[in-house]
């Protein structure tokens, strides 16, 4: 690690930055956390404290404008925080080099993902979801953010637009909130282990919150239509960074 003393912070920044604005910072720093460490359960374990701690800073900001509706989705929150527990304890079961095959399955999903926000994210008329499906897909969501993490925040808000009749404000506030105690919970999982590298973790969770200040002042501006292909770029040469170790070997 001693050999990346600039190089964390830097894309730490840019991965707040650019997940302020279009999301999908998970996607730069887990590659990051990977090409520093090694593949294995301490990245998405030392990942945690900087998704943490953008999560918290995201939930402050937005909950100032929008009233998050805890009570309507306390289930959906309690399932989150359950299955996100799950996660993090299975985590530590699966083989290192999985991680990094598992990083470049997915990033292709997550960035197309991102690119279809205006669509996925609108507004829809929906009806009623039964208590079981609402629980089961709260479950199911952090079972999947507490083991790696990257878009999770991204499929909370989907799932409560798919799974309740929630509107899309009161869904993105409560989706912020999911997200902090999915992190939060993970993050307590991860450290019961010994997973986590706390001075690594602690340089990036706050380079991470340095970067999304900065993105949430431009959220409004023109220059918000260079983020998603930024994000691209970015996401594109980490891969093949990862991608090009993985086939090289030892």
């Amino acid at each position: 690690m001693e050999s990346y003393p600039l190089f964390v912070p830097l894309i730490s920044i840019l991965a707040g930055f650019i997940d302020a604005i279009a999301g999908g910072g998970g996607l730069i720093t887990i590659p990051m956390w990977t090409l520093v460490m090694g593949p294995g359960a301490h990245v998405v374990a030392t990942n945690k404290v900087g998704a943490f701690a953008s999560c918290v800073m995201a939930l402050w900001v937005y909950q100032r404008h929008h009233p998050v509706p805890w009570r309507e989705g306390l289930w959906f929150l309690v399932a989150i925080s359950i299955g996100s527990f799950i996660g993090s304890q299975l985590t530590g079961l699966v083989p290192s080099h999985v991680f990094a095959w598992m990083l470049l399955a997915l990033c292709p999903l997550i960035l197309m993902i991102v690119w279809s926000k205006e669509r996925l994210f609108a507004e829809r008329p929906t009806e009623p979801t039964a208590l079981s499906k609402f629980v089961l897909a709260g479950l199911l969501v952090g079972i999947y953010d507490g083991f790696f993490g990257p878009g999770g925040g991204t499929f909370m808000l989907l799932a409560l637009l798919w799974f309740t009749s929630m509107p899309l404000m009161s869904a993105l506030a409560l989706s912020k909130l999911a997200n902090s105690l999915s992190a939060g919970v993970s993050l307590g999982g991860f450290a019961m282990q010994g997973l986590v590298d706390w001075k690594w973790g602690a340089v990036g969770g706050f380079s991470i919150v340095i970067g999304s200040f900065m993105g949430a002042q431009l959220t409004k501006r023109k220059t918000v239509g260079v983020v998603k292909p930024a994000l691209t770029v970015v996401v594109i040469l980490l891969m093949g960074k990862l991608l090009w170790d993985q086939l090289k070997g030892p």
